[in-house]
């Protein structure tokens, strides 16, 4: 078809750290180009910037040695990519027990990240994050964890009317509360494998204003109309994983997936789940596919995987999604 197209992304980072005793210093700057080749005879287009990476300072053992402070833009993961798997520019507070462990920060955009945009990405301007996880052991059979994300969009919602520039287009200021529990561990283990699992549940409150767009001239949108509503929506994952005994430790994975969905398009609250905005969307193998990668949000998903090892540094993963609406709609998130 004319319009297909090929795009190519080239990147190359460079990190400095520091350490001196329970002090470390880290810096990290991201040259990235990007390419892009249609299939006809139509021109490509190329495009290079600078990004900051992570920049932060961190603080072992103060207060007695339980705690630890990290300040500037720094990771936020959560190693299942389904909460966050983002940098962020924040202070963040790190408290480590036997059995437990615990970290709450604050978090906002305080400049562009790349040299190619001289404003702050409209969909995190003004926008405060107030996130946090804790994780406790009771054994191996059982790891407990609750996660927590307070949005605040202090941003001003666009009038109806007003004619902003395409690039800065922000369709949704929210005020949302995302809360969670996870479980993971072990069903058994024997001569037949490892039977391994996880399941978290999430649920997603608050407010939002919503505008509605137009194209006015090239480049710019004007706003036609703004709708205010209410969020109320939950979301659930399970899946079990066996370790066969086999060299490499080749594993099967069965999963399922709900994000609600809203059947009740007429009233003013969209029971619709949607996930935080900062989950992994680019980098791994994604739970929920590499080729549509759709967000949990009016999906039912069923999964099966295979991962076969190819050597010590390498895996191959095999998967199969079967993907249902809740409610039909004519898009995803």
């Amino acid at each position: 078809p004319l319009d297909d197209l090929r795009t190519f992304e080239e990147e190359i980072q460079l990190g400095l750290s520091y350490r001196r005793d329970a002090f470390l210093a880290f810096g990290e700057i991201k040259g990235i180009a990007d390419q892009a080749v249609y299939a006809d005879e139509r021109p490509g287009g190329s495009e290079a910037t600078l990004e900051r990476g992570e920049m932060w300072l961190l603080f072992n053992q103060v207060l007695y040695g339980h705690f630890s402070l990290q300040i500037g833009r720094q990771h936020f993961l959560d190693p299942h990519l389904w909460w966050w798997d983002a940098d962020l520019d924040a202070v963040r507070f790190y408290y480590a027990h036997a059995l437990w462990r615990l970290y709450v920060g604050i978090a906002e955009e305080l400049g562009p990240v790349a040299t190619n945009r001289d404003f702050i990405d409209p969909n995190d301007e003004k926008v405060r994050r107030w996130l946090g996880h804790v994780g406790l052991t009771l054994s191996e059979q059982l790891h407990l964890g609750g996660f927590f994300l307070a949005q605040r969009d202090r941003s001003d919602a666009p009038a109806v009317r007003q004619t902003v520039e395409g690039v800065r287009e922000d369709s949704s200021d929210a005020n949302l509360l995302w809360a969670g529990l996870r479980a993971t561990g072990v069903f058994a283990e024997s001569p037949y494998g490892r039977l391994g699992y996880r399941a978290d549940i999430a649920l997603v409150t608050g407010d939002e204003t919503l505008a509605e767009f137009e194209q006015e001239t090239s480049g710019y949108h004007r706003v036609t109309g703004t709708q205010q509503r209410k969020v109320r929506g939950w979301a659930a994952n399970a899946d079990v994983t066996w370790t066969l005994p086999l060299p490499g430790d080749p594993t099967l994975t069965l999963a399922y997936a709900y994000g609600s969905g809203d059947n009740r398009l007429d009233d003013t609250t969209d029971h619709t789940f949607r996930q935080t905005g900062l989950q992994d969307q680019d980098e791994e193998f994604r739970d929920y596919g590499v080729v549509l990668r759709p967000e949990l949000s009016n999906l039912r998903i069923a999964t099966l995987m295979f991962g076969l090892p190819v050597s010590d540094d390498s895996r191959l993963t095999l998967g199969y999604h079967r993907f249902r609406q809740v409610d039909a709609a004519p898009f995803l998130r």
